[in-house]
């Protein structure tokens, strides 16, 4: 090595791994900061809800791991949700809703190529029933129900991003399933278009937990705030 080369940074140079090292790690990707409720104030928050359907964690799903892992949010999921709507903050549902002939939706994915040989198969993927939000979380006649044909994350076909600036949002907090995908891209796609990004760690869930243990620490932690659904309801002036 010449006198002048830069030298790489080690692991512990970084400030989140100074502080996160000796934490145990169900902890580590917390903050530990309070929220600013001026930025989750409900004049500009919208809770969106991904995908807890009953098709995907419910009683009609084909991803028992999923709706296992989910089986202990969705009390979580309902009570922000009631919490959301009687602060004034908007709540959003985000569904998947396929064609019976699949018309309009791609293969370029493995789970996409997957629905669709099911369907050449002859196998019922189209279940409307199982388009339904699960029973354990209310809809209100306040909410917005957003279906899409197709894609893997909510800001496409949906409409999402328009409906949401023509409700003055600004801030959107994530929940639902997955962390693998569904709610990665959300999360992503949200950051992208200028919404601040807020993650509670108790209304998601993904497989294995490890996984959706190590992307909240490593990937949302980095793209958004990771809080709790209790400190979004008290936030909200709604809290026990």
């Amino acid at each position: 090595m010449t006198a002048n080369a830069p030298t790489r940074p080690s692991a512990s140079h970084f400030p989140w791994n100074r502080r996160c090292r000796n934490t145990p790690p169900r902890y580590r990707y917390r903050s530990g900061m309070p929220i600013d409720p001026d930025r989750v104030a409900p004049a500009h928050t919208a809770l969106v809800i991904n995908e807890c359907q009953r098709m995907v964690v419910g009683d009609r799903t084909s991803l028992p791991a999923l709706r296992e892992a989910a089986a202990g949010v969705l009390a979580t999921l309902d009570r922000l949700a009631e919490g959301a709507r009687r602060a004034g903050v908007q709540v959003v549902h985000c569904l998947v809703h396929r064609r019976p002939d699949m018309k309009g939706s791609n293969t370029n994915t493995r789970f996409a190529a997957r629905a669709k040989k099911f369907a050449e198969q002859g196998r019922n993927v189209y279940d409307p029933e199982g388009f339904d939000v699960v029973p354990e979380i209310r809809v209100d006649e306040r909410d917005l129900v957003l279906r899409r044909i197709d894609a893997s994350a909510a800001m496409t076909d949906t409409g999402l991003d328009i409906i949401l600036r023509n409700c003055s949002v600004q801030t959107v907090v994530v929940a639902g399933v997955s962390l693998n995908v569904g709610v990665m891209g959300l999360a992503i796609e949200a950051a992208n278009r200028a919404y601040e990004v807020y993650v509670p760690t108790d209304a998601v869930a993904g497989v294995p937990k490890e996984y959706a243990q190590l992307a909240l620490e490593h990937t949302y932690a980095m793209i958004a705030r990771l809080t709790t659904a209790d400190e979004l309801l008290t936030a909200w002036g709604v809290g026990a």
